[in-house]
């Protein structure tokens, strides 16, 4: 343990001397991409100057797709009952070893379920638990907390391109068509291997907490404040504004509003088109006892069937958007808690636009062809899904933000795994995976985290590695085996 805690620190000094910023990342890549066209692609300079410009505002609509992901999740986790739920995990710790097990498998439940969630619950959990366990390995404890946005999040409820392929309209549709999350997310590869992972990342979470005489403790003033967004005070002075923004109606309304709106539009989406339409009939005729009858006797049972499979990026937003708005109980208090939700929103802003031009080179030049030409004169139909993998898992680690990558790479694999004959659900999910498996080795997703925690990614290096080393190949075999 102590050779690798050397090669992580070694690791670390690597990366801070020779891994740019996020955004000079997005720049070189721009640069690389566009000489790749010209030279490569067939592509005139000006056309490729063309595409880049073109393509820099494209995909708006996804970019606040991604930027709600994160802001709804921060927004509620934030919420004093989530809160409340994070203290009583954390008094579910009882050994030190126990408490490095809970935080790898909150993590990863955490980051399946909202991977903006994940982000700020589990850095927000680290204390809890370090106040309840101080003897545990706050190091190993920390990297634990990193584990959901490295195993799980791009094959859960959040997953951005499993989740934007499944949206009607999304950018790739006249390409690939809409695919429903029954055979992406909830297949059963996707769902099998998911709680495979989780397994093993929590026993080897156990495994490599290290003696007590060896373990690095948390810093007591640390615990000392648990930073949060509190509600403001009411204001003294009573008048109708400070009345509604300070209880608990509107934010009910909206609640109330919002759940109804998700459950019939998922109802209405699971039923069949002659159903759905004499059930739409029904409530604008205001015949509300036909109505409430297409409900019970058909809505319902369509809903349960198959209404999860009409899921997408914009639904989980909603949700999780109406959940924060009421748990967070008024105005006044939900305003409090966004201000500093919106503070984490400056990556997605600043480098989709970015990625959205790179998208608009490989769009308006050969790129696409060549790429796919490329990978179909390497593979076979049974290795690709296992290629991609590795293949988006390497570019992730330099252009660490899974949607706007999808934007880049989605239409030359695509293109390839038509050629191979490969279903695209395939090249969907072996991007997802691939593509976060190297976030536990790669600090740009783990900085929210270390900002709360007070630690530097090489001190936590040594256990991701060790983490990766044991991840990435299991799931590869499951990729070639199965995939």
């Amino acid at each position: 343990m102590e050779r690798l805690v050397r090669i992580a620190e070694a690791l670390g000094r690597f990366s801070a001397r020779y891994v740019p910023s996020a955004f000079s990342i997005a720049i070189l890549l721009t640069v690389f991409t566009f000489v790749l066209a010209v030279s490569w692609g067939g592509a005139s300079v000006s056309g490729a100057l063309k595409g880049w410009g073109d393509g820099f505002w494209e995909l708006l609509t996804f970019s606040m797709q991604m930027a709600l992901v994160m802001f709804t999740g921060y927004l509620l986790a934030l919420s004093r009952p989530v809160k409340r739920l994070l203290e009583w995990v954390a008094s579910l710790a009882k050994t030190p070893r126990f408490a490095v097990l809970l935080m790898a498998f909150a993590s990863m439940a955490l980051a399946y379920l909202n991977w903006g969630l994940s982000i700020v619950a589990s850095a927000m959990l680290v204390r809890y638990v370090a106040r309840r366990q101080p003897e545990v390995d706050y190091r190993l404890l920390v990297a634990c907390a990193y584990f959901g946005l490295g195993a799980t999040w791009h094959s859960g409820l959040s997953a951005s391109a499993p989740l934007l392929v499944a949206t009607p309209k999304h950018f790739l549709e006249a390409k690939m068509g809409v695919v429903p999350i029954d055979q992406t997310l909830f297949s059963a590869f996707n769902l099998v291997l998911v709680a495979v992972v989780v397994v093993a990342l929590t026993a080897l979470a156990w495994a490599m907490h290290p003696p007590k005489e060896r373990s690095v403790r948390i810093d007591p003033s640390l615990l000392a404040k648990l930073e949060s967004a509190e509600a403001p005070e009411p204001p003294k002075v009573r008048t109708v504004a400070g009345w509604l923004d300070n209880a608990w109606l509107l934010n009910a309304l909206f609640g109330l509003g919002a759940l109804s709106w998700l459950l019939r539009h998922l109802t209405v989406s699971a039923m069949a088109p002659e159903q759905a339409a004499e059930l739409s009939a029904a409530w604008d005729a205001s015949r509300l006892s036909d109505y409430f009858r297409l409900l019970a006797f058909e809505g319902v049972p369509s809903l349960l069937q198959g209404g999860w499979r009409h899921i997408n990026i914009n639904t989980v937003n909603f949700l999780f958007l109406a959940a924060a708005v009421v748990l967070h109980r008024t105005p006044s208090a939900l305003i409090k808690a966004s201000e500093e939700a919106a503070s984490v929103l400056s990556g997605i802003v600043l480098q989709f636009p970015l990625y959205a031009g790179i998208y608009g080179i490989f769009k308006s030049t050969g790129l696409t062809e060549k790429i796919g030409q490329l990978f179909v004169s390497l593979c076979t139909a049974k290795s690709f899904p296992a290629v991609v993998y590795w293949y988006s898992g390497v570019v992730n680690y330099f252009v660490p933000s899974g949607g706007s990558k999808w934007a880049i790479e989605a239409p030359y694999l695509l293109e390839a795994a038509k050629g191979l004959g490969v279903p695209p659900q395939k090249v969907v999910l072996a991007y997802a995976w691939g593509d976060m498996a190297t976030d536990l080795i790669q600090p740009f997703w783990a900085l929210p985290l270390l900002s709360v925690a007070k630690l530097e990614f090489k001190d936590i290096l040594g256990f991701l590695l060790l983490t990766f080393l044991v991840y990435v190949p299991l799931v590869s075999l499951a990729f070639l085996l199965f995939g």
